[in-house]
């Protein structure tokens, strides 16, 4: 079989960052060498500042030892470049099943293998609301060129919310709009306990997705951010970085995900 062979460059930035391998096939290579690769800079010093202004914990640290023993169920969580990885998918389920959120509230659907996670370890009752662009929907805030790529192609293979589209009884609520813009507290009201931002990747689409999901978390909510530490979008640490001098938060352990707990 007949492969096109890597740049030399593109090459060298795999071999020291094998993880973005799988970003092969998702974007044009050419897209990568002109988008990715002169991020790697940028990205390590955001990793060294906010590795010492930001800890990393285990799951226990903050939501106590029972929420590492709990049980969980996962189904159709082998996901695609854009989903969390299967540890991310698990501790997910984890904080869901220990914290038993009532209102959950995800902000970027995608293919809606995250939101098929919450909403089967969602407590009985519990509802999970998952926001994705609309087909007319343009966003408040430019989409980093990666994260276009990889939106566009996730339409044309599927609907958002694929995953979960064809089992009946879910819990979960599909709303379509702009984060940026769409009225939250008038549809779900203004108290939500989980909040899960994995929408827009920009510096300005993280912090208006915060600034205006933040004040809807309930007195026991929890906020979590997805690609903290992701060479992709380092905007996303970047702002992270920047909340984390007024907000408590935490990495989970072996994941590129984020937290904050009231």
């Amino acid at each position: 079989m007949n492969t096109v062979p890597i740049p030399k460059p593109l090459e060298d930035f795999l071999a020291r960052y094998p993880r973005y391998r799988s970003l092969l096939g998702v974007v044009p290579s050419d897209v990568i060498l002109r988008i990715v690769v002169p991020k790697a800079p940028r990205f390590e010093s955001l990793v060294r500042e906010s590795s010492g202004v930001i800890p990393r914990v285990n799951l226990a640290d903050v939501f106590g030892e029972a929420a590492e023993q709990g049980e969980i169920v996962l189904r159709r969580f082998l996901g695609e470049w854009g989903n969390v990885t299967v540890e991310e998918c698990a501790k997910l389920a984890l904080i869901v099943r220990a914290h038993a959120p009532m209102r959950l509230l995800e902000v970027g659907t995608f293919n809606g293998m995250t939101t098929l996670q919450l909403a089967i370890n969602a407590p009985p009752g519990g509802v999970v609301y998952t926001i994705d662009l609309g087909e007319l929907d343009a966003p408040a805030h430019e989409m980093d060129e990666i994260d276009a790529l990889v939106f566009q192609r996730a339409r044309r293979a599927a609907e958002p919310g694929a995953y979960f589209a064809d089992i009946p009884g879910l819990p979960i609520v599909q709303l379509r709009g702009d984060s940026a813009r769409f009225d939250f507290a008038g549809v779900i009201g203004d108290s939500v306990d989980f909040i899960f931002i994995d929408g827009g990747h920009s510096y300005a689409q993280v912090k208006a997705d915060t600034e205006r999901l933040l004040p809807l978390l309930s007195d026991r909510g929890v906020l979590l951010w997805h690609n903290y530490h992701d060479l992709t979008c380092p905007d996303v640490t970047a702002y992270l970085l920047d909340l984390a001098r007024t907000l408590a938060l935490v990495q989970l352990r072996n994941t590129n995900l984020v937290c904050y707990r009231r």
